[in-house]
């Protein structure tokens, strides 16, 4: 069964949720709440909207530097693959001087 998220119910969540993180300042976040689901189980009953929030915040990214060198390498990589017509026709025009007219 998918859960459903409630705006204004994760606000009110929110606000008698805020005594819990206090508690766990000491980890990062994702440290954090893997304390508080494993130390308070009941809070995922009781904050139900504050944890399909969490999960969503844990499975974003906090740095998309992975994913900028990814795109960075494949334009390298497609640059440096890349045929450029001008050049290709410039060297061609060259060429073409040297050429000697049998006609």
């Amino acid at each position: 069964m998918v859960q459903q998220f409630d705006g204004l119910e994760c606000k009110k969540e929110w606000g008698m949720v805020k005594h819990v993180i206090k508690s766990v300042k000491k980890y990062d976040m994702i440290e954090g709440w893997h304390h508080i689901w494993n130390s308070q189980s009941q809070s995922i009953n009781q904050f139900p909207n504050i944890n399909i929030l969490v999960k969503i915040a844990l499975l974003v990214p906090l740095s998309n530097a992975i994913v900028e060198r990814v795109f960075s390498q494949h334009k390298l990589t497609k640059t440096s693959l890349h045929f450029n017509w001008d050049k290709a026709f410039n060297q061609w025009e060259k060429e073409q001087v040297r050429r000697v007219n049998h006609n």
